[in-house]
C-alpha cells in the first residue's frame, strides 16, 4: 500500500480498508520532525503498515536534510529494531 506524505496536515498516511493508518509528526523551527503518534486502525495491525510509515519519514528526512526525534513508542521500538537508522535520530 502506498504512504502518502500529507504536510499540510503533519502526518504521513496509508488507506487501509479499515481506515487510514497515519504517523503524525511535528516540524520543529529548527528543520527537525518530532514523530509524535503511530496509529493503524485496529483490523488492519499485524502486518508491515507502521513500519512503512516510519520508513517513509526516513526517505522524507534524508531527502530534505532533515533530523528526527521519536517521540511516539512505536518510532523507538522501531529504531532499536534498526540501528542502522539511528543516525538520522537526535534527542
Amino acid at each position: 500500500m502506498p504512504v502518502l506524505h500529507q504536510p499540510d496536515q503533519h502526518r504521513f498516511t496509508v488507506a487501509t480498508t479499515a481506515g487510514d493508518a497515519e504517523l503524525v509528526y511535528h516540524a520543529r523551527p529548527d528543520g527537525t520532525l518530532d514523530l509524535r503518534h503511530t496509529f493503524v486502525p485496529p483490523k488492519a495491525r499485524g502486518g508491515r503498515i507502521a513500519s512503512d510509515l516510519v520508513q517513509a519519514a526516513i526517505v522524507h528526512a534524508r531527502s530534505n536534510k532533515l533530523k528526527l526525534v521519536a517521540t511516539c513508542t512505536y518510532v523507538q521500538s522501531w529504531v532499536a529494531r534498526h540501528p542502522e537508522e539511528q543516525e538520522l535520530f537526535v534527542s
